[in-house]
């Protein structure tokens, strides 16, 4: 979204509050190492990323106060910096958002709500960001409808992707060479959304090469970083680390099936994943769990409501060749989802609200 604001407005982008806590969602060392860093930093062109100077340690109430002074004359003093005369701000998080808005009082407010709030205290937390906001964006029908929204400008923008210079890529990654075929492929962070459980039973069950492209995310629980080290030791799954955006189409077009083995619950149910958009550009067949976004597109991707029936899928698609038909199919409808052409529709709407007009010139 940042690149496609930065067609008509320069953005600044801030992330969120580092943490100690090595379990913690978005924790690394290379983010704590920019808290030397300068900022604003330039990250691409009309974009700029703003790392909060705060104290990783801000569970207690005093740290936490003084984090809030601190964030507010630095953002204060960033927006002087670059110069922006009339900011507006877009929220996809909740936790900076009060102390943002203090900060700008007068700056038009947008909440683009991406994802499901499975916890009450958060839930309460996006619900007040959107009951307060000029404009409420979210990903799916089911995320708006948990905010509540009434009296305001609602648009749903779903998540899309971006196409690869190569659309047709035909070389193998040279990881893949020497390994027994057919290749199941997971492309993406592996996150606590993800049913680790299940990719266990799969990897025990299936005749073929488990590849997975990716990085584990903070806020795994013991459980799943138990199941995770379990999957590590199957001689049929091999993780191949994360892999640069442009080259994903090779590996993803080097699979015979692609997975998306999401648990079951209301966060996933309700929420719109970008590897989908990847799988189908390329024509791939997907076995996925229920997602309310993609319940009636079979058979582009094969729904699997349980464990039994996820295995079977995916040996039903390595067993027996497809359509040929049913890949263009795919590439057809991935087509028609990109962030170019949600932008498009995206713009027509921002030039209906007054104030967000000037992103849509």
């Amino acid at each position: 979204m940042a690149f496609l604001l930065a067609r008509t407005a320069p953005v600044l982008f801030l992330e969120p509050r580092i943490r100690w806590h090595p379990a913690a969602i978005g924790f690394s060392l290379k983010r704590l190492r920019r808290l030397l860093d300068a900022n604003p930093r330039p990250v691409a062109p009309n974009i700029w990323a703003f790392t909060p100077k705060t104290f990783p340690c801000g569970s207690s109430s005093p740290v936490y106060t003084l984090n809030n002074v601190l964030l507010t004359r630095q953002i204060r003093k960033t927006v002087r910096q670059l110069h922006f005369r009339e900011p507006i701000l877009w929220f996809c998080e909740t936790s900076n958002a009060p102390t943002v808005r203090a900060a700008l009082p007068q700056a038009p407010c947008v909440y683009h709500a991406i994802d499901y709030q499975r916890l009450e205290r958060d839930a309460k937390a996006a619900q007040d960001l959107a009951s307060t906001s000029d404009v409420v964006i979210a990903s799916t029908e089911l995320i708006l409808n948990s905010l509540g929204v009434t009296g305001r400008p609602t648009y749903v923008l779903r998540n899309a992707w971006a196409p690869w210079p190569d659309t047709a890529p035909t070389a193998v990654p040279p990881e893949l060479k020497n390994l027994p075929k057919p290749y199941a492929g997971l492309v993406g962070s592996l996150g606590p959304t993800l049913d680790f459980a299940l990719l266990n039973i799969l990897a025990e069950n299936l005749r073929a090469s488990i590849i997975v492209i990716g990085e584990p995310t903070g806020g795994l629980s013991s459980a799943d970083r138990t199941l995770l080290q379990l999957l590590r030791r199957k001689t049929n799954v091999y993780f191949l680390g994360k892999r640069p955006t442009a080259v994903l189409a090779q590996y993803i077009a080097a699979c015979d099936v692609c997975l998306a083995p999401y648990k079951q619950n209301e966060r996933v149910y309700a929420s719109s994943p970008l590897k989908y958009w990847q799988y189908l550009a390329l024509g791939k067949p997907v076995v996925t769990t229920p997602v309310a976004e993609l319940e009636d597109l079979e058979p582009l991707v094969r729904v699997a409501r349980d464990c039994p029936s996820f295995v079977d899928a995916v040996r039903r698609i390595l067993d027996c060749p497809e359509d040929a038909q049913v890949a263009r199919r795919r590439r057809q409808y991935a087509a028609s989802n990109t962030w170019e052409v949600r932008w498009q529709s995206l713009r027509e709407f921002l030039k209906s609200v007054p104030t967000l007009s000037v992103l849509a010139d």
